[in-house]
C-alpha cells in the first residue's frame, strides 16, 4: 500500500480542519448510495486524522446501457474534487485499477462498497479526464454543458447508451442549489468525523451540506460501518449420495459423494434520509449457502458396469450424524446481494 505524507487545508462554510493525509490508503469500509450510484470513501491517514482522499462511484449495472460511464473516480485536490471516468467497465475491474493506483491490497476487498462481489482478475484500462456527465474529449460535451436542456439531453443519451453520466449532484438543477464540490466535501466531512471522533457521520454531513445549500436534502443511503459477522446455523442432514467416476491407472474409481449444507447470514444497518429531510434506519440481511462434501472411495464395494447404486448410508464414515458445528466447508457459499429494505424508504 502506498503511503502519503504532508497535509492540506480545508474549509467547507465555517468549518476549518487540518488534514493529515500520511499513512496507508484504504477503501472506508462503507459508503453512500445516490439514486442508482454508490461511493466508496477511499481515507489516507493515521488514526484520528483520516482525512478522505477520493470517491469511487460505480453505476448500478442494471441501469447501465452500452457505453454510458459506468465509474467516476472523484479526487480531492484542495478544495475541489477532480472526476476522471470509465464507460462501459465491469464495476470490479474499476475497483482493481483504483487499488493497483494507490497499491491498496487484496485484504480490504470485502471493504468496497459494490453492487456485487469481489471478483479478482484484471484492472480496468486507465481512466480518462471528466467533467459533470461527459468526457473532457466528447465533441458534444460543451454544447450540452451550455444548454439549458442539459439535464434532459444527458437523461436521452443515458437510454440511448451514450458515453455519459446521469450523476445527480452534477445535474444543472441540482448544482444550481448545490455545486458538486461542495456536495463531496460534506460527505467528505461526515466520513472523517465518524472515523476520527466515532460520531454520526451521516448527521454530520447532513449539518455540513446545510450550512451551504440550507434548502437542500439530498435522498441519499449511508452504510457507516462494514456489515457485522456472518452468523451460521448448524449442518444439516446429508442428502443422497451422488456417484462419480473417475478413470485411473487401475481401471475406474467409484465416488460415493455426500453432502450437507448449513445457511449464513449476515446484517447492516443503513441510514436513509428523504427529500423532505427526514431520516429512517433499516436492517438488511443477506445469506450464503455453505456446502460439506464427503466422498468415498467404493470401488471394491460396488460392482457391475456400469457400477451399482451408492448406499444411502456411506460406507467410510457416519452419514446419519450432520457434521459438527466446527466442521469447515468444501464449497463455501457464495454471498447474496444486499436485498432492498423492508418497508422501502
Amino acid at each position: 500500500m502506498k503511503t502519503r505524507s504532508g497535509a492540506a487545508w480545508c474549509m467547507l462554510g465555517a468549518l476549518i480542519w487540518c488534514i493529515d493525509v500520511s499513512g496507508d490508503t484504504i477503501p472506508f469500509g462503507g459508503g453512500i448510495e445516490i439514486e442508482g450510484w454508490r461511493y466508496t470513501p477511499v481515507v489516507s491517514g493515521q488514526a484520528g486524522q483520516k482525512a478522505v482522499h477520493s470517491f469511487v462511484g460505480l453505476l448500478n449495472p442494471s441501469i447501465a446501457a452500452g457505453s454510458n460511464v459506468t465509474a467516476i473516480w472523484y479526487v480531492r485536490q484542495g478544495g475541489q474534487w477532480l472526476p476522471k471516468a470509465w464507460a462501459s467497465e465491469p464495476e470490479w475491474k474499476v475497483v482493481e485499477s483504483v487499488k493497483a493506483e494507490l497499491e491498496i491490497g487484496p485484504e480490504f476487498d470485502d471493504a468496497w462498497f459494490i453492487w456485487g462481489t469481489p471478483e479478482g482478475g484484471e484492472a480496468a484500462p486507465v481512466p480518462e479526464p471528466y467533467r459533470s456527465g461527459f468526457f473532457f474529449t466528447d465533441p458534444i460535451a460543451e454544447l450540452a454543458q451550455e444548454s439549458p436542456f442539459r439535464d434532459v439531453l444527458v437523461e436521452a443519451l443515458m437510454a440511448l447508451g451514450y458515453p455519459v453520466a446521469d450523476v445527480k449532484f452534477e445535474r444543472t438543477s441540482a448544482i444550481a442549489d448545490c455545486p458538486s464540490d461542495v456536495v463531496l466535501a460534506s460527505i467528505a466531512v461526515g466520513v472523517e468525523s465518524q472515523l476520527n471522533i466515532s460520531a454520526d457521520g451521516e448527521a454530520v454531513a447532513r449539518t455540513a451540506l446545510a450550512q451551504n445549500c440550507a434548502a437542500l436534502c439530498i435522498p441519499w443511503t449511508w452504510v457507516s460501518t462494514p456489515p457485522g459477522p456472518w452468523t451460521c446455523g448448524p449442518w444439516g442432514a446429508y442428502g443422497a449420495p451422488v456417484q462419480f467416476l473417475r478413470t485411473t491407472i487401475g481401471g475406474v474409481q467409484v465416488d460415493c459423494c455426500y453432502s450437507s449444507v448449513r445457511v449464513c447470514s449476515q446484517s447492516q444497518t443503513p441510514t436513509h434520509r428523504c427529500v423532505d429531510c427526514s431520516r429512517a434506519t433499516r436492517v438488511v440481511t443477506r445469506t450464503r449457502t455453505d456446502t460439506h462434501t464427503v466422498c468415498c472411495d467404493d470401488t471394491g464395494t460396488l460392482t457391475g458396469s456400469p457400477p451399482q447404486p451408492c448406499t444411502a448410508t456411506a460406507t467410510c464414515f457416519n452419514s446419519a450424524t450432520p457434521p459438527g458445528p466446527a466442521t469447515v466447508p468444501t464449497t463455501p457459499g457464495t454471498p447474496g446481494a444486499w436485498p432492498p429494505p423492508t418497508p422501502p424508504w
